[in-house]
């Protein structure tokens, strides 16, 4: 995660690196062997904690429409909570710079007692009808 006080600032910087450094995106690409790079504007402060005692997973979700159904998320929501989950950070409309071809159209920040916690939820969802979802990437934070 970076920080910048606003999405001109971000963009401003791209635009500087690679005057400062021409190749600083091969060099980006040597490195990782995929670096999908996005990034939201948000317009309030926001503080998050991750503690490190608990389950966390990063998931970025791509759909169908390329929008983010609302009755699906909200019914993620409410089952997360059932099994003991909870929302730590949710993102939408993020932006991709040229050459980086990474936009989710939904990031959360999930955070589970335990590691078995999230993989009874997750068996739980698996089995739903999820049409709507066209891609998904998942990390877990630790």
């Amino acid at each position: 995660f970076g920080e910048w006080s606003d999405r001109g600032q971000r963009e401003a910087f791209l635009e500087q690196i690679v005057n400062e450094v021409p190749d600083f995106h091969e060099r980006r690409r040597q490195i990782w062997s995929y670096f999908g790079l996005c990034y939201f504007e948000l317009t309030e402060d926001l503080s998050i904690h991750i503690d490190r005692g608990k389950h966390h997973v990063a998931t970025a979700y791509w759909f169908e429409e390329g929008e983010v159904p609302k009755d699906l998320v909200n019914r993620w929501q409410e089952q997360r909570t059932q099994a003991g989950g909870s929302t730590l950070l949710q993102l939408q409309d993020g932006t991709s710079p040229a050459g980086y071809q990474y936009r989710p159209d939904y990031f959360v920040i999930t955070t589970w007692d335990s590691e078995a916690d999230f993989q009874a939820y997750q068996q739980s969802v698996s089995s739903q009808a999820l049409e709507e979802v066209k891609h998904i990437n998942e990390l877990i934070l630790q």
